[in-house]
């Protein structure tokens, strides 16, 4: 399959922090219209440093609020959007509810799109290490 073609549409979730943001960044740099998808579109501290970006004043990046609890919250953002980086993680949950819930709603608002072609899915070290793995680090 080819890569998505310069000037398409890609949505990119956490994008307010540090690896979305410079997903966010990259994109933009590359040529593609980015809709970066945040918890809340109003909370300057964490979306001030993306509308300075290249791109915020001529609309090639626009910002999205999306609850990641909600089924369907990406339907809308995802529609008419050729590739989707999923870079959000939401500590607090445990790993099953994690995927039934978050990637769960992802993987639908895909689905439901009928035009995204390319899924990028990052992960941290959060996903291998618990929180009981941390503190067994820390006593040590």
């Amino acid at each position: 399959m080819p890569p998505i073609p310069k000037g398409s549409t890609v949505a990119v979730t956490g994008s307010a922090g540090f690896i979305g943001g410079w997903v966010v960044r990259g994109l933009l740099d590359k040529g593609y219209r980015v809709r970066a998808c945040v918890r809340d579109t109003n909370d300057a501290d964490k979306t001030d440093f993306l509308k300075t970006m290249p791109g915020f004043a001529s609309g090639r990046l626009t910002l999205h609020s999306a609850d990641l609890d909600q089924a369907g919250c990406f339907d809308e953002v995802f529609a008419g959007c050729q590739g989707v980086c999923h870079v959000s993680h939401v500590s607090g949950y445990d790993d099953e509810d994690y995927m039934r819930g978050v990637c769960a709603h992802v993987i639908d608002s895909i689905n439901r799109s009928n035009s995204v072609n390319r899924v990028i899915v990052t992960s941290s070290i959060a996903a291998i290490i618990s929180e009981a793995d941390l503190q067994e680090l820390v006593r040590r």
